[in-house]
């Protein structure tokens, strides 16, 4: 299978919960992963980074401290240790709506 198609995409954001931001994402963290589609260079940074580095035991995600001040990429090792990545800059959360449904 060469990943999802972008009408699977849809219909799997679409059939998550809203997420509040109060509620579920200030003060945590994420662990991420990538939903492949055959044709994005986060593809290729799967094969070339992720899978290798998390065989090393490393992992990455985000962490939002507040509203509006976070990390966009946060590396773990092992879930003990943890540091953060500031390569592209700051990551903030607002209540955010898609399509008339609060989603983020």
């Amino acid at each position: 299978n060469g990943g999802y198609s972008e009408p699977d995409l849809v219909r799997l954001y679409d059939s998550l919960p809203a997420a509040p931001t109060e509620q579920y994402l200030v003060g945590r963290s994420f662990n991420g992963r990538v939903l492949r589609t055959g044709r994005s260079v986060l593809d290729l940074a799967q094969w070339a980074l992720v899978f290798p580095l998390q065989c090393l035991g490393f992992n990455w995600g985000k962490r939002y401290l507040d509203q509006h001040t976070g990390d966009p990429l946060l590396v773990n090792w092992m879930k003990m240790f943890y540091f953060p990545l500031p390569i592209w800059g700051n990551v903030g959360v607002t209540d955010i709506k898609w399509r008339g449904v609060n989603t983020g």
